[in-house]
């Protein structure tokens, strides 16, 4: 309870920036759509913004530093797809925001739950390798869903 109350209010509020410019700003000027291609897109961007940070500091890849940057960017594009997802059928990018400070607020706690807190569980772990196969499978699902129904095309 208290790490989705954190989400919802400090991590939350960090995360607005970021979701103001991305699903915000970016998404409008992309046309607003939850497509393959914006996903790819503002994915890109959101990684490749937290890349000095990564590289220089080890931040979410202490081990992996540079070599995080490219996992992390890969697991940001479908992350942005299922975002997107919710800025569009919402309207708004309060659900983006949530989900956004959600995440950071559970990051640390992938890490330690697969017992691997070295360059192999940053490679494999939530953070890498499972994180993103696990995203592309809910994103792709979302997709199917949506698209059955007619929501997005």
């Amino acid at each position: 309870v208290s790490t989705y109350l954190a989400a919802l209010t400090i991590n939350a509020f960090y995360a607005l920036g970021e979701e103001i410019g991305w699903r915000g700003y970016l998404y409008k000027r992309l046309g607003s759509a939850p497509s393959l291609k914006n996903s790819f897109i503002i994915g890109t961007v959101w990684g490749l913004w937290h890349a000095t940070a990564i590289g220089l500091l080890g931040h979410n890849y202490p081990n992996l530093k540079w070599l995080g940057v490219p996992i992390f960017v890969a697991l940001c594009i479908p992350l942005t797809f299922i975002m997107l997802i919710l800025v569009s059928r919402t309207g708004s990018i309060l659900p983006s925001v949530s989900l956004h400070g959600a995440l950071n607020a559970l990051w640390t706690l992938t890490i330690l739950a697969n017992n691997l807190g070295d360059a192999t569980g940053e490679l494999l772990g939530g953070n890498g390798l499972l994180g993103i196969l696990s995203l592309v499978l809910v994103a792709t699902i979302a997709k199917i869903f949506l698209v059955t129904r007619g929501y997005v095309k």
